[in-house]
């Protein structure tokens, strides 16, 4: 079997992508919310039941003979509730280390690269305090 010569080109643009970006993002998600469940239903459940001398997950009301339960409900709520905190904190830092490096522009706030003269956002022209450093370029 034959590779083709374009794939390596092609798995680094993807690689490159907001693709794998989306992958990793994807696969964080999927191993926290496991990890949250079974945090929930280990540890959660536990020092709740200790603190109230139930367990939350067998609480059921029963209207017209339909049971609802609300305990099951509760749970749910606070796996969310964890793995939406998880996600904020893990966005957060992404973001935080993804502005290092980069400039806000001056009327807008929007980050902008440290090279840049005009602000892609608003397009106006950076104040610039002192000049850029040169680029690094080879020559050929």
């Amino acid at each position: 079997m034959e590779l083709h010569s374009e794939t390596p080109s092609t798995f680094r643009r993807f690689i490159s992508s907001n693709g794998a970006e989306m992958a990793v993002a994807m696969a964080l998600g999927v191993s926290s919310a496991a990890f949250v469940k079974v945090a929930t239903a280990t540890v959660f459940e536990g020092i709740f039941a200790a603190l109230l001398n139930t367990k939350w997950t067998g609480w059921v009301v029963n209207i017209n003979g339909f049971p609802i339960r609300y305990g099951a409900f509760l749970n749910g709520v606070i796996e969310w509730a964890i793995v939406l905190a998880v996600f904020l904190y893990i966005m957060s830092r992404v973001y935080h280390l993804r502005s290092l490096g980069q400039l806000q522009c001056e009327y807008c706030l929007t980050p902008m690269p440290e090279r840049a003269s005009v602000c892609g956002a608003c397009g106006r022209d950076r104040i610039q305090t002192e000049a850029p450093p040169p680029l690094n370029r080879r020559q050929s």
